[in-house]
């Protein structure tokens, strides 16, 4: 008995802070949707617990000592294997991982959540334990802000401290080239700078901005902003120009940072747009991770 999923990228299409509740998580407003790659995880009933990591980032996961029993995916399926084994008649039982790792780490697209995510959705279906992914995403907050919102793999309007989650339509389908410099952007430093650099939070969107959204979803978009972009390029340098690099690519309607980066991204219409953009790219760029695909509206 096994199942293999993609554990797709996660991009933040925007990103606003808007405070801090009383145990000083932060409170966002974003809207996360996911492309059609990522890494690939396989599940397989086994007689012990075993993790192996493989794939072009596997050896960064080592040298951070999170490719064995310390990786979000690892700890995922051990957290449920525990919580199915107290409150459900089904057989739980340990699996051997496999897991590809094809996205950078620390890179703000939701790499270690998606995995974690994916681990849930399989289990869940491995064990045939029966939850829905409401149920799935409530159980999964306990381990990560993002991971809720990648058990669901559709667009959606992300509030809270990620546990409030709309799907939201609107916008088609998308070209999407990522590019990250390959330097790693820790999440709480990124915080801890937005605080030092900016301090003000975002005014809520509030009221009848879904309307808007979905009227004219390109429009709506460009009025945004993540809020932690000053905060990202004060840290890792390498952001500001690739961000500005990515805007002016022919075609190039949106052009933003994922998360506390320090991944960037551009939207397109046309493949071969996008096609080309990476080539542009890859021509002032060759060191950095770069990846194409489509991003689901």
């Amino acid at each position: 008995m096994e199942q293999t999923l993609i554990a797709p990228a996660k991009v933040n299409l925007f990103l606003h802070l808007i405070g801090q509740n009383t145990a000083g998580y932060h409170r966002l407003e974003s809207l996360f949707s996911f492309t059609n790659f990522g890494d690939v995880i396989n599940f397989k009933k086994a007689d012990s617990w075993g993790f192996q990591c493989v794939g072009p980032f596997s050896k960064t996961l080592t040298e951070l000592g999170a490719a064995g029993d310390d990786n979000l995916c690892m700890k995922m399926a051990r957290s449920f294997y525990g919580f199915v084994s107290k409150n459900s008649q089904v057989e739980a039982y340990p699996v051997e991982i496999r897991l590809e790792k094809n996205l950078p780490i620390a890179a703000g697209i939701g790499g270690g959540s998606s995995d974690a995510a994916a681990a849930l959705v399989a289990l869940n279906t491995l064990w045939q334990v029966g939850l829905t992914l409401e149920e799935l995403a409530k159980f999964s907050l306990k381990l990560g802000a993002d991971i809720p919102a990648c058990v669901h793999q559709t667009p959606c309007f992300v509030e809270g401290v990620g546990d409030i989650i709309t799907p939201l339509t609107g916008l088609k389908d998308q070209h999407i080239v990522l590019a990250n410099p390959l330097s790693s952007l820790s999440t709480p430093l990124a915080f801890k700078a937005f605080h030092t650099l900016r301090g003000k939070f975002h005014s809520s969107l509030m009221g009848g901005w879904v309307d808007d959204y979905r009227s004219s979803p390109k429009e709506f978009l460009q009025r945004q902003s993540n809020d932690l972009d000053a905060a990202a390029c004060h840290l890792v340098p390498e952001i500001g120009p690739l961000l500005h690099d990515i805007s002016e690519l022919s075609g190039c309607w949106l052009s933003r940072m994922s998360g506390s980066g320090a991944t960037c991204f551009g939207l397109f219409d046309g493949a071969d747009q996008a096609t080309e953009a990476v080539s542009e790219l890859q021509r002032k760029y060759p060191t950095y991770w770069m990846q194409k695909g489509i991003l689901h509206g």
